[in-house]
């Protein structure tokens, strides 16, 4: 059985801290999630050298995405 993912770009204001191990190339990205009766929450997110290289990839992706004028997004699926 094949499954199939939907990635949808999202953009979260939140304060975060990280560390990076040049020994390891291994980057740790902290951050608040959520608060609960003065339960504070928070998330960590440890990200692989080679998923440094893909999270990067797929920014700079998303970022020409969006200097693309609107009217050359529409004439290149015109032409496929």
């Amino acid at each position: 059985m094949s499954e199939s993912a939907t990635v949808l770009p999202v953009v979260v204001e939140l304060p975060f801290t990280t560390n990076y191990d040049s020994a390891t190339g291994w980057l740790k990205v902290r951050a608040p999630m959520a608060s609960t009766d003065g339960l504070q929450i928070d998330y960590e997110l440890n990200l692989s050298p080679e998923a440094l290289l893909t999270l990067a990839y797929e920014v700079r992706e998303l970022e020409k995405s969006h200097e693309t004028p609107p009217s050359a997004h529409r004439k290149d699926q015109q032409m496929q």
